[in-house]
């Protein structure tokens, strides 16, 4: 992207205040992290950290550029009214962790290790049951190629993954299977606002009709601009609080 097409920053501005408009007109409370400067990935900001039930998890990042971005949680940490969990000697990051209730599929990749889930487990009550998923070489986050819609459905880019973590995805989900060209263009990475109700690019036309032909309500937005720097509309976004 950045040498055929880079962001536009202007543009990437004010995709994102659409994006933002229309989490807030869905009842959803914005809460920012401190920008830092050199920063540019901390955009997606579900890779740093991530939570599950009451407990915050501040993620080991592979990347030594990205690993700043804690520094940016800081004042938020301060507020968090639960358990705060700093991973530390090993590889995990947020954008590989997709819950499922009390499911946790977490993507084995690029920035996620063997070694990061078994620290993630210790951290974790007995009730989860943690499922890896083997991403194939050359994708980054599991987010990119796996998300869950709800408890029935998943969008998924089979071809990304290996095929024994296809056909454990396949049983526990109807899936909506996407092309590697739609997987580029980041079609698994909506956002559910809420149940029955998504977010997702507006370009990615035959996803948005796959998704309403199943009964969901889905919001189109441009964010072409964020999507050159690696993530949408899940990566961009760290839920605190499900409700």
């Amino acid at each position: 992207y950045y040498k055929l097409s880079p962001p536009v920053k202007d543009l990437l501005l004010e995709q994102q205040r659409v994006f933002f408009k229309t989490l807030e007109a869905n009842g959803v409370e914005l809460i920012f992290s401190t920008p830092l400067f050199d920063c540019p990935d901390q955009l997606n900001t579900r890779d740093p950290s991530f939570v599950i039930g009451n407990i915050f998890f501040v993620s080991a990042m592979k990347e030594s550029l990205r690993a700043s971005e804690k520094q940016g949680l800081e004042e938020l940490i301060k507020t968090i009214d639960g358990e705060v969990v700093f991973l530390t000697d090993c590889t995990i990051e947020g954008g590989d962790v997709v819950l499922n209730g009390d499911e946790i599929f977490v993507g084995i990749s690029r920035r996620t290790t063997l070694d990061g889930i078994a620290a993630l487990k210790k951290h974790l009550p007995e009730r989860y049951d943690i499922v890896p998923i083997k991403l194939k070489k050359g994708f980054l986050h599991l987010d990119t190629v796996f998300n869950i819609l709800s408890s029935e459905d998943a969008i998924i880019c089979s071809e990304a993954l290996e095929e024994d973590s296809v056909k454990t995805i396949q049983k526990r989900f109807r899936c909506i299977d996407i092309s590697l060209d739609e997987q580029l263009h980041l079609g698994t990475n909506v956002f559910s606002i809420a149940p029955g109700k998504i977010v997702s690019q507006k370009f990615n036309a035959r996803i948005n009709d796959q998704l309403r032909n199943r009964g969901y309500e889905v919001i189109e937005i441009d964010y072409s601009e964020a999507a050159k720097l690696g993530g949408a509309f899940r990566c961009g976004t760290c839920p605190l609080i499900r409700e």
